[in-house]
């Protein structure tokens, strides 16, 4: 891999850089790749790809990634829309955050939950299922409660702290699913992207 892009991320499986500043990502017109497919490919939202499908290109050359050395943020890119100064739309890649690893106290918090909310459920006649995939399989929450009126709850059993992204990109996987978000936590600090604290 040669000198570094300022901006761009490595695509793991066509195995080459995709340069975002570039009307043709930097593809050469002859590679028998389809830039529009790329360009699809690029703004597909994290939960509908391979975490893994963009990688940062310091960290695929081999060389130091500065953003990484914190450990919060992972070598998996993602890639949105971003309106510059002068008012256009240009594409920028962010690095992911690293995947939080639950400890055995939050594992065992997450089952207590996932066993009062079944429990709750069976007293009030409700009908609920566990880590169920959602009908497009965009999502899985960790309990799905199935309501009167077809008002259907994704529920979220958070004991870690999550980004607003995370809270936001899952809401709408729900959302988009038919679902009405239910964020529960045990502390009272926690606050979606929406401003809301989880209940």
């Amino acid at each position: 891999m040669g000198a570094s892009v300022t901006n761009g991320v490595w695509h793991d499986e066509l195995k080459r850089v995709i340069e975002l500043d570039k009307e043709d990502l930097g593809i050469p017109g002859d590679s028998g790749i389809n830039v529009s497919e790329v360009h699809a490919e690029l703004l597909q939202p994290v939960a509908l790809r391979r975490r893994d499908l963009f990688a940062c290109v310091e960290s695929a050359a081999g060389r130091v990634c500065k953003a990484e050395l914190q450990g919060v943020k992972s070598p998996h890119m993602y890639v949105r829309r971003h309106r510059g100064p002068d008012g256009a739309l240009r594409l920028r890649a962010a690095h992911l955050p690293t995947v939080h690893e639950m400890t055995p106290e939050e594992s065992n918090r997450h089952k207590a939950m996932k066993e009062f909310l079944a429990r709750t459920c069976q007293a009030a006649g409700l009908t609920m299922k566990a880590d169920r995939p959602t009908k497009n399989r965009s999502a899985r929450p960790d309990v799905t409660v199935f309501a009167d009126g077809g008002v259907n709850l994704g529920c979220e059993a958070q004991f870690s702290n999550a980004s607003p992204s995370t809270v936001l990109r899952r809401s709408r996987a729900h959302t988009a699913d038919g679902l009405v978000s239910n964020w529960i936590t045990h502390n009272d600090t926690f606050t979606s992207s929406t401003g809301r604290t989880g209940c």
